[in-house]
């Protein structure tokens, strides 16, 4: 029995010291894990930069193109060409710059909706992984509990062996459920290593760059407004205006247009200016075809947006039905499950020190809070992806400054 004891106070050391780590890891706020994302993502980056490029198309189509210049002086002769120099300038008098502006103009927005969409998946993705990390806090404490709770319950039955009236067999069973509490707290600790390291990896940061979540799990359902609409919606519809806008495009060009061109048949010589009209009245083939390209495009585009409306409204719905059912499964557990299973687990603690109850009933009162306590903190942490999940199907706001939910 001596040098059982030995290896429960070594034993007991090691848990303080690996109490003791966690003391030194960064302590993140949820807001402040989703500005770090927000910062280093380099997807996100890319979709911003694309952003930015469909932005300067739209600066370039409200620009006249530059003039058409020919210069050709002659080689061999006096008559190489009929003009030495020939200055041209559309002017796109026919409404083809605007319709080419409302298409950059669609597809720029497109663009924008895409990197919100982009920065609202990767939020959701910190929000998650936040919350794992959390969880794993929760389940770590618990089993350390679970080990307090086990060492107390040893102890007891230390001094009931000592009296008399247990046998010493009851000894050996505490210490072996001592054991497995310490392993049960050792697979804690690499579950809460792993989270971390998930959350650690959206960050940019080290895989094993210690972090603790210091936000609580949420205990009640988020109820985001319903009027909100998904950017992935928004960017759908904004490619179905430039489709519309491109079949205006290809209207605009086939209507004769008007340019400006000065000429000089010599460099040296007498030169004059004149208008040109452009009349696109013959067609082979390419424009009807390329109409109705446009046109196929522009019914691909709003099949697509109609599809994106059915599955952004399929999410919203699931994550609501997840969210209240998460809420639900939470307040079982707060209200009734396990202020029942402590009741049960004091009076059979308090029952075998006075001698009404067996070993065998402590220890299982034991482990039926500890499930219900493990099972409790699996549904807050069910709840908090739910509200995450909700709050990103229902298209509300994902700001990295958003205030965290902190009743419990």
């Amino acid at each position: 029995m001596h040098v059982r004891s030995h290896g429960l106070r070594h034993a007991s050391t090691a848990l303080v010291v690996l109490a003791c780590a966690p003391l030194w890891a960064q302590e993140l706020s949820l807001a402040e894990a989703q500005r770090l994302a927000l910062q280093h993502n380099t997807k996100l980056a890319s979709a911003r930069l694309a952003s930015e490029v469909a932005s300067h198309a739209v600066r370039t189509a409200r620009s006249l193109p530059a003039p058409d210049i020919t210069l050709a002086p002659p080689l061999v002769g006096r008559v190489g060409s009929d003009a030495e120099l020939e200055v041209t300038q559309d002017l796109q008098l026919n409404g083809a710059r605007a319709a080419r502006v409302r298409v950059a103009g669609h597809e720029a927005r497109a663009a924008g909706l895409d990197a919100q969409a982009s920065e609202r998946d990767l939020l959701l993705q910190v929000r998650q992984a936040y919350w794992a990390l959390a969880a794993a806090q929760e389940r770590l404490r618990l089993r350390r509990e679970d080990t307090d709770r086990l060492a107390e319950l040893h102890r007891a039955v230390r001094r009931q062996v000592e009296v008399g009236s247990a046998p010493g067999s009851q000894v050996l069973k505490s210490e072996v459920e001592m054991a497995r509490a310490r392993q049960a707290q050792a697979r804690a600790d690499l579950e809460m290593a792993d989270a971390g390291a998930a959350l650690n990896l959206l960050l940019h940061r080290a895989p094993d760059a210690a972090v603790r979540a210091v936000d609580p799990l949420p205990a009640t359902a988020s109820a985001p407004a319903s009027a909100f609409v998904r950017p992935e919606l928004a960017a759908a519809e904004a490619r179905v205006l430039a489709g519309r806008s491109q079949e205006a495009l290809r209207v605009a060009e086939l209507r004769p247009d008007v340019a400006v061109q000065a000429r000089m048949e010599t460099l040296r010589g007498v030169g004059g200016a004149a208008a040109l009209i452009r009349l696109p009245l013959l067609d082979w083939g390419a424009a009807r075809s390329d109409g109705l390209r446009l046109r196929t495009l522009t019914r691909l585009q709003e099949k697509e947006r109609d599809g994106v409306r059915a599955r952004t409204e399929a999410e919203a719905t699931a994550a609501r039905r997840a969210t209240d059912a998460a809420a639900a499964s939470a307040a079982l557990y707060r209200d009734e499950i396990i202020p029942r299973a402590e009741q049960l687990a004091a009076l059979a603690h308090k029952g075998y020190e006075r001698g009404a109850t067996g070993f065998l009933e402590v220890l299982e009162a034991q482990r039926t809070l500890q499930a219900v306590r493990t099972e409790y903190e699996d549904a807050l942490a069910d709840l908090a992806r739910a509200n995450a999940q909700l709050t990103w199907a229902s298209g509300a706001p994902m700001a990295a400054d958003e205030k965290t939910e902190k009743s419990r």
